[in-house]
């Protein structure tokens, strides 16, 4: 009886040591997928280019340009405008990129910064990542 206690707690020693190792060495940093602008600073009516790249090592999901929202710095806090739309399910594949341009009108100096949500299918949770800061002047 006393050497099956000893055995039980042996695989259960062995059971939570392994599932710690697995758990851990798993998790990717969800900072590893990046947004930014191909400039800091653009000027009224000029093409905005934004590139996504996904440096996890599994492919992320998002739905298209509906992922991606604009955020303007207002009264010292970031202001992201609310996008109404439908747009199918997109992936993209460990270390690929993908672009998306926008133009902004502006008839005084802004700030603004993107803001792009992502899944990860084998966490199956959302993702929120911000680009860098721009300017944009009339």
């Amino acid at each position: 009886m006393k050497r099956a206690g000893i055995i039980l707690s042996l695989v259960l020693i062995f059971l939570l040591f392994s599932c710690s190792s697995i758990n851990a060495t798993s998790i990717e940093d969800p900072s590893l997928v990046t947004i930014k602008t191909d400039k800091s600073r653009y000027s009224s009516n000029e093409e905005v280019t934004i590139i996504i790249h996904n440096g996890l090592s599994e492919t992320i999901e998002y739905y298209g340009s509906c992922s991606l929202t604009a955020c303007q710095f207002i009264d010292e806090d970031w202001v992201c405008a609310i996008r109404d739309c439908f747009a199918p399910l997109d992936l993209l594949t460990s270390g690929s990129s993908t672009k998306f341009n926008e133009v902004f009108t502006s008839t005084a100096e802004e700030v603004f910064r993107y803001q792009f949500e992502y899944f990860l299918p084998s966490a199956e949770a959302l993702h929120t990542v911000y680009s860098n800061e721009f300017f944009v002047k009339p």
